[in-house]
């Protein structure tokens, strides 16, 4: 009888111990969930909107994005397409490619002031020259491509500065192969009538693009207890 009650009492002992064992274990648990500590930053990511007004007088769709990427990196592509020509209008006049540009800004990218850039042209052409002759990339699906560097400089329009003005100018190096064609009188079809290679060394890009630029609001959560 007397075993039973020590057993019980011991049983009922070590209870307690892993009772109380277990409460402090969360108590110190809850104490270091209490005790760590988070800053919290609001950053504005800045986007911009925009359009090559040299472009449109030739181009009527043209439109770019630029992406900032860091505090002085961004990436900027523009893209071009039409089915026309205004300067030299005719059925046979086709044009479209895109230009991607990584750019370098001194100060913060995509606000005020000069960049730098690494740039390329991929364009596909169809073009009819006052020659009477036919000129085209398209048949072959290799584009015209070059790679410049580019100096531009942009300027902030309005209250917020959120319109701006982008001067730009860039040079390099670039490469193309076409086909030639005549049109015959026989059918008034036009038929290849050679193959050209042009490598040249100059201007590769300018314009003044007219931007619209807007910031993206993101939250960065900082754990200060690293």
């Amino acid at each position: 009888m007397k075993f039973e009650v020590y057993k019980q009492n011991f049983l009922l002992f070590f209870l307690c111990l892993l009772s109380a064992g277990l409460n402090a274990q969360a108590t110190e648990v809850d104490s270091l969930t209490v005790d760590r500590q988070y800053r919290y930053e609001i950053s504005y990511w800045r986007l911009g909107l925009k359009t090559n007004l040299l472009a449109d007088a030739v181009l009527p769709a043209n439109l770019g994005i630029e992406l900032e990427l860091t505090d002085h990196i961004s990436l900027d592509v523009n893209g071009g397409f039409s089915q026309t020509n205004v300067i030299y209008p005719c059925k046979d006049t086709r044009v479209y490619g895109f230009t991607p540009e990584l750019r370098y800004w001194p100060k913060t990218a995509i606000r005020k002031g000069h960049f730098f850039g690494l740039h390329s042209n991929i364009v596909w052409f169809t073009l009819k020259g006052s020659d009477g002759l036919l000129y085209q990339n398209i048949s072959n699906r290799e584009p015209a491509w070059s790679v410049g560097l580019t100096y531009g400089y942009l300027i902030g329009l309005g209250k917020n500065d959120r319109w701006g003005l982008e001067l730009f100018l860039g040079a390099g190096y670039g490469h193309y192969v076409q086909n030639v064609g005549k049109l015959s009188p026989m059918d008034n079809l036009w038929y290849r009538s050679e193959v050209q290679e042009k490598r040249y060394l100059g201007l590769t890009r300018a314009g003044i693009n007219l931007i619209y630029r807007f910031d993206i609001e993101k939250v960065n959560v900082f754990d200060c207890n690293k």
